[in-house]
């Protein structure tokens, strides 16, 4: 089983006792989820409070009053991956919203079974359409990275990532056989930039659509 902890005070709670408050959260489709809670100022065991359907989080304020100077936090424990475009929800482009979500079905298929260096090859894939879609298509991978950061898109060590990821795909040429291989570590930290990446998208567009 997998987890997930979904921050949610970007959403501005205010909920009076007894009431409730419905929050638009597409990207959660994306997960097989068997069971979820939620976390108040940092105690669990909130479940009841909660419910999911579909991309709806309903909170309710059974005991006290809601408001914005309480942290709110639900951890959903999922099977796996059950609809990867919703990953990338925030994507516009419907086709490249498509290649991403199968890029990542096989960087994760990869990543499980310790297949680091396809799994490198993947992430690079995704990281450019990421880019792209962020309005930073400017000649080649590179160049895309560097805009990326100029604009504040990423930081510099999410763009050292990039890179490290650019220069990784080179080693499929034979030739390359004296550069270094990828190594678990190294996908590991990949990784966590892909998803942190991904959640940051979403979050921007999710603040950013007065409908969700």
């Amino acid at each position: 089983m997998k987890s997930k902890r979904i921050n949610l005070n970007k959403n501005k709670i205010n909920i009076n006792k007894h009431e409730n408050k419905t929050i638009k959260y597409p990207q959660i489709c994306a997960y097989a989820i068997e069971y979820y809670d939620l976390i108040l100022n940092g105690k669990m065991g909130h479940y009841s409070w909660l419910e999911i359907s579909g991309e709806d989080i309903k909170i309710s304020a059974i005991d006290y009053n809601l408001n914005e100077d309480d942290v709110l936090d639900i951890i959903i424990f999922y099977h796996d991956i059950r609809d990867y475009e919703q990953l990338f929800y925030f994507v516009s482009d419907a086709q490249l919203k498509k290649r991403l979500a199968e890029f990542y079905e096989d960087a994760d298929k990869c990543f499980e079974s310790g297949a680091w260096l396809p799994f490198v090859l993947m992430c690079g894939g995704i990281f450019e359409g990421l880019l792209i879609d962020q309005d930073c298509k400017s000649g080649g991978f590179c160049e895309q990275i560097k805009k990326a950061e100029r604009k504040n898109i990423i930081t510099p060590h999410q763009a050292s990532i990039m890179h490290n990821v650019r220069e990784s795909r080179n080693i499929v040429h034979a030739d390359n056989c004296t550069e270094d291989y990828i190594y678990r570590k190294d996908a590991m930290d990949i990784r966590i930039v892909l998803d942190k990446l991904i959640d940051k998208f979403f979050i921007e567009c999710l603040t950013s659509n007065p409908r969700l």
